[in-house]
C-alpha cells in the first residue's frame, strides 16, 4: 500500500511563453516483515499551477493505487494494529499493563477514523472513490448522527463499525490475521457488552427487547461467527423470527433461536445482563416448548383420527362385500 510522504514542485524552462512546473511525488510503502521503507518515486508535468491543474493534482493523488482490495488501508493503520496487538499481548500476561493496551487501542480507532474522514470523504468529494468507499462513507455518516441524541451508543457503534471494516480489510488482502483475532475478540465483545450496560429502560419488557435485539445483532454478526464457534455456539437466523404462530415448523425454528441467545448470553455476556432476562428467554423457550408439543399431540390425534376413519371405511366394505 502506498502513501504520500512528500510533494516538492520546482520550476522548469518556459515552453510556449508559460511556465513549465514539474511534481515529483515521493511514495513510502512498508515492508511487511522487514525494519524500513520502500521508496517511490514517480513525477508528473504541468503548466502553471492554477486551481484547475491543483484539482487535477488531487484527483491525480487520490487514485494513487493501494494493495488493499476493499475496506481501509494506510501504514499509519497498519502499524497502530501492530502495536495494539504487541500491547495486547503485554496485558494478557499482566492485567497492570490494561492502560498500555487501552491507549493503542484509541490510538488505533484515531487512526481509522482518521482515515475515513480525510482519505476516504476526499475521494469522495472529488468524485473518485468507489461505489464500495461512498456506501462505507454513507453507512459512517448514518453512526455519526446519533452523536447528538446518543453519545455512548455512537461512541460504541463507531468502534464497532471501524473495526469490522478494518478486520474485513485484513482478511481481503490475505494476510496472516490469527494474531489479530484475539484482539478483535476482545474488543467486538467489550463493544457489545458495552451496548448490553447502556440499557437504561426501567419498563422490565423494554427492557429484555433491548437486550435481546443486541444479542440478535451479535448473532447476526458474521464477522463473530469464529468466536461462537470457539464457545460451541451454533449461530441461526434471527431474521426468520414469528410471534403468536401455530406452526410447528415456526415454533421449532423460534426455540432454536432462543436457544442460540440463551447459549451467548450465559457464555459470553453473562455479567452485563440481569438474571431477569436470563428468566426471560428461557420463558420464551418453554413457550415455544408448549407450542410443539401442543401442536404434535394435536398432530397424533388427528392421526388418530384418520386411522380410525380408514377402519371404518374398510369395516363397510366388507359388510357391503357379505352381502353381496
Amino acid at each position: 500500500m502506498l502513501d504520500v510522504n512528500l510533494l516538492v514542485c520546482y520550476n522548469s524552462k518556459k515552453e510556449n511563453g508559460l511556465k513549465k512546473y514539474t511534481v515529483i511525488f515521493l511514495f513510502q510503502t512498508h515492508l511487511i516483515h522487514k525494519k524500513g521503507m520502500l521508496v517511490i518515486m514517480n513525477s508528473i508535468e504541468l503548466y502553471k499551477p492554477n486551481n484547475s491543474a491543483l484539482n487535477r493534482l488531487s484527483r491525480f493523488l487520490s487514485k494513487i493505487p493501494s494493495k488493499s482490495k476493499k475496506g481501509i488501508s494506510s501504514i499509519s493503520i497498519n502499524y497502530k494494529r501492530n502495536s495494539m496487538i504487541k500491547k495486547y499481548k503485554t496485558f494478557i500476561e499482566n492485567e497492570k499493563n490494561e492502560e498500555k493496551f487501552d491507549k493503542s487501542y484509541k490510538l488505533y480507532i484515531e487512526s481509522l477514523n482518521d482515515y475515513m474522514m480525510n482519505k476516504i470523504y476526499k475521494r469522495v468529494k472529488l468524485e473518485t472513490a468507489t461505489e464500495y468507499e461512498k456506501n462505507i462513507l454513507s453507512e459512517y455518516y448514518y453512526i455519526l448522527k446519533l452523536k447528538e441524541e446518543h453519545y455512548d451508543e455512537y461512541l460504541c457503534r463507531k468502534q464497532k463499525y471501524l473495526i469490522n471494516l478494518d478486520y474485513e480489510n485484513i482478511e481481503a488482502e490475505e494476510k496472516n490475521i490469527e494474531d489479530y483475532k484475539n484482539v478483535y475478540k476482545y474488543n467486538i465483545n467489550k463493544i457489545y457488552g458495552k451496548l448490553l450496560k447502556l440499557n437504561n429502560n426501567e419498563d422490565e419488557a423494554k427492557s429484555n427487547e433491548y437486550c435481546l435485539n443486541i444479542i440478535k445483532e451479535y448473532n447476526d454478526d458474521k464477522l463473530v461467527r469464529f468466536i461462537l464457534k470457539d464457545k460451541n455456539i451454533e449461530p441461526c437466523s434471527c431474521n426468520n423470527i414469528k410471534e403468536d404462530i401455530n406452526d410447528i415448523d415456526v415454533a421449532i425454528s423460534n426455540k432454536q433461536m432462543y436457544e442460540t441467545i440463551l447459549n451467548i448470553t450465559e457464555k459470553i455476556f453473562i455479567k452485563e445482563v440481569s438474571e431477569k432476562f436470563v428468566d426471560y428467554i428461557k420463558e420464551l423457550i418453554a413457550k415455544e416448548n408448549d407450542k410443539i408439543n401442543a401442536k404434535n399431540k394435536k398432530r397424533i390425534k388427528l392421526k388418530n383420527i384418520e386411522e380410525h376413519k380408514k377402519i371404518f371405511v374398510k369395516i363397510k366394505e366388507n359388510k357391503k362385500d357379505e352381502e353381496r
